[in-house]
This record gives C-alpha cells, sequence and structure tokens, in this order.
C-alpha cells in the first residue's frame, strides 16, 4: 500500500491506494514514499540572486531555460513569497514551467502570497496550494534546492 499527500485542496488529505499511479482532478500523481528521491525546489524570489531586479530576472530565465534541457527535471517546484509572481501573467518563465509541467513536474504556489499580493487571479500556471502542502513536499522530498 501506498500512502501520498495530496497538495491540491485546502486541506492536506492523506490517501492510501495500491496503484501505481492515482489521477487527483485530471493530474496524474506519481506517489512519494517514506524513502523518496524525489526532487522539490524553492523559489521564494521574484528573479535569482541577491542582485537588482532587472538582472535577477536574467539569471531566472537563463536557469529555467537549462532545466528544461536536462534530462532529470524536478519532481516538484514550491512558490512562495515573491516568488508566485513567476507563475503569473506577464512573467518571463511561463513558457519554460509550462514545459516543465508538461515533463511532470507539479508546480505548487503559494495560495497565502497570492492572496497578499492580491494576484490569485493573474496565476497562469500551476496548482494553487496552501504553506502546509509546500510543507509537506519540503519534509518528504529526498533533496530541496532552494534558489
Amino acid at each position: 500500500m501506498v500512502i501520498i499527500y495530496c497538495a491540491f485542496s485546502e486541506k492536506l488529505e492523506k490517501i492510501s491506494f495500491l496503484m501505481e499511479d492515482y489521477i487527483i482532478s485530471g493530474i496524474k500523481i506519481t506517489p512519494m514514499c517514506e524513502t523518496d528521491t524525489s526532487l522539490a525546489l524553492l523559489v521564494t524570489r521574484n528573479g535569482l540572486g541577491e542582485a537588482p531586479a532587472e538582472l535577477q530576472q536574467i539569471l531566472v530565465k537563463n536557469y529555467f531555460s537549462l532545466l528544461v534541457n536536462e534530462e532529470e527535471t524536478p519532481d516538484f517546484i514550491c512558490f512562495y513569497g515573491d516568488g508566485v509572481k513567476l507563475t503569473c501573467i506577464g512573467s518571463n518563465i511561463i513558457g519554460e514551467l509550462k514545459t516543465l509541467e508538461s515533463h511532470g513536474t507539479k508546480l505548487i504556489i503559494c495560495k497565502t502570497c497570492l492572496n497578499y499580493f492580491n494576484i490569485a487571479e493573474q496565476v497562469a500556471i500551476g496548482l494553487v496550494g496552501t504553506m502546509h502542502d509546500i510543507l509537506d513536499i519540503q519534509l518528504r522530498a529526498g533533496k530541496v534546492i532552494n534558489l
């Protein structure tokens, strides 16, 4: 029996099943096991690095453009803080995020952050989740990289 934690609802739901994959709201979910080898990226800025805003945007574009061409892509990318802005209309990495999502990467966006910035209606890609969902991904991932 495999147990996953559904990161796609207001309340984190524990789901047990005997299948290899599971479908939630039309999204294919591959379950995470207790000894997980998944990779999660955390994006907390509207860009990359401690630099002027323009350079941060150049760096994030370069990073995600390179990432989509890698054989292995992250299982999860969690966006919170200013990072949620990268998933909204007008972001310069929407194309790259769509490609990653098509390769199976789950994009989880902090609902609290979207509401704080009043940009929830501008989300262009990804699934809106809670900080509890993001914390669960961080705790269960085999490797977590903070960008």
